[in-house]
C-alpha cells in the first residue's frame, strides 16, 4: 500500500528541514512526497537536493493558498492513501507502518482525522 504526502508550503525552512529529517527515518518506506512549494524564488533547493535519492519526492509549484496547493498535489500523487502533513510538523520513526496497519485492518473507511 503506497502513501502519498503532499505537503504544501510557503515560508518556511527549518519546519521542512525537520518534517524531511524526521520522514527520512520512517520504518515502512513505500511513500511519496509531494513538495507543493509556495515559495518566491528557490529556497528550499538545499532540501530537495539533500533528499531527492532517499525517498521518492516530486518538487511542484503553485500559488498561494493551501487548497490551491493541495490540489496542485492530488493530481500527481499515485499513491493508495493521500496525507496532507501541515509544513510545521514531523511525523515520530513508526507513524506510516501505523497508518497503512490500520487500513490494512479496517478496510472500510474512508477517512481519517487527527
Amino acid at each position: 500500500m503506497k502513501v502519498s504526502l503532499i505537503l504544501a508550503t510557503v515560508e518556511r525552512y527549518a519546519e521542512v528541514e525537520r518534517f524531511l529529517e524526521k520522514l527520512d527515518l520512517q520504518t515502512y518506506r513505500n511513500f511519496e512526497l509531494i513538495l507543493v512549494d509556495q515559495n518566491d524564488g528557490d529556497p528550499l533547493r538545499p532540501l530537495i537536493e539533500k533528499y531527492k535519492n532517499r525517498f521518492p519526492l516530486l518538487h511542484l509549484r503553485s500559488e498561494r493558498g493551501l487548497s490551491r496547493a493541495r490540489n496542485v498535489g492530488m493530481r500527481r500523487a499515485t499513491g493508495d492513501l493521500v496525507a496532507f502533513p501541515d509544513d510545521d510538523c514531523w511525523y515520530a520513526p513508526g507513524v506510516l507502518e501505523q497508518a497503512v496497519g490500520y487500513f490494512r485492518r479496517e478496510p472500510a473507511p474512508d477517512g481519517v482525522t487527527g
